[in-house]
């Protein structure tokens, strides 16, 4: 190995010099991985961002409220859920392995969250005219 002042700048024929050309296999593997390892990284970024946008946006229901239009915010989970199974199985995901398995665990759970919102508001809709009938009510 060389050592170098990274204080200085250095050029390509620096780097002939050097003798980087014996080295091009590994140079070319290494390089491969970084930009494989930083593209993961911008896609989970980008990923993250996406939630900046969206919102739950509850609509008034009578005497209360129910969630509405949250066709986008089901694709978006549906989407990032897949990449996010799609990154684990690359081999760049080693240094976000963590992060990637969070995210991916936190989606799911969200994923969850919204099934199981949508099955009792489906049933609250369903039965609250009964028990608001005149004949339940007495």
């Amino acid at each position: 190995g060389k050592s170098h002042d990274s204080s200085k700048s250095f050029s390509l024929d620096d780097f002939l010099k050097w003798g980087i050309a014996k080295h091009a296999e590994l140079v070319s593997d290494i390089s491969s991985t970084a930009s494989g390892e930083s593209q993961l990284e911008k896609a989970l970024v980008k990923m993250e961002a996406a939630w900046e946008s969206l919102a739950f946006v509850p609509k008034e229901w009578r005497t209360s409220y129910i969630l509405v239009g949250i066709d986008e915010i089901q694709q978006e989970l549906d989407d990032q859920i897949v990449r996010t199974q799609a990154m684990r199985g690359s081999r760049f995901v080693k240094p976000f392995l963590k992060r990637t398995s969070t995210w991916e665990y936190t989606l799911v759970e969200l994923q969850d969250i919204i099934d199981n919102w949508l099955k009792v508001q489906a049933s609250w809709l369903y039965l609250e005219p009964i028990f608001r009938s005149d004949d339940i009510m007495k």
